[in-house]
């Protein structure tokens, strides 16, 4: 895992998950946005996809679930999206969880543990 994106309107989440980011390994590059119209900006504005997205739902502008019907029209070379969320809501899971790029959904707060995990998904 080289790069990753953290898309959340919450300063200390951010904050947080790119603290646990740079536990886990000092030298991934982190990206990050605060809504989805700010992400698409950012990827847009990028040489590569980052490897790994962690994309929060409930943001102003754009929302995580409009963020990603926008990123499947408009990226190719799609990045594993990981769904961090304060929400619990099954409606909120099972949406997210039908876009293909998505391949988990977590709550709150990211952890250098589960990073681990995610480093596993990007070998296979």
């Amino acid at each position: 895992m080289q790069s990753v994106m953290i898309i959340d309107d919450s300063e200390a989440d951010q904050f947080f998950a790119k603290l646990e980011i740079a536990k886990f390994d000092s030298s991934i590059s982190v990206l990050q946005a605060y809504d989805g119209f700010q992400a698409m900006e950012v990827l847009e504005d990028a040489e590569s996809s980052p490897d790994v997205i962690f994309l929060d739902i409930n943001m102003p502008r754009m929302s995580g679930h409009e963020f990603l019907a926008e990123y499947v029209k408009n990226f190719k070379d799609t990045s594993i999206v990981i769904m961090l969320s304060s929400s619990s809501l099954d409606v909120d899971k099972d949406r997210a969880l039908s876009f293909d790029c998505v391949r988990d959904y977590i709550e709150k707060p990211l952890d250098a543990t589960y990073l681990s995990r995610v480093s596993d998904l990007l070998e296979k």
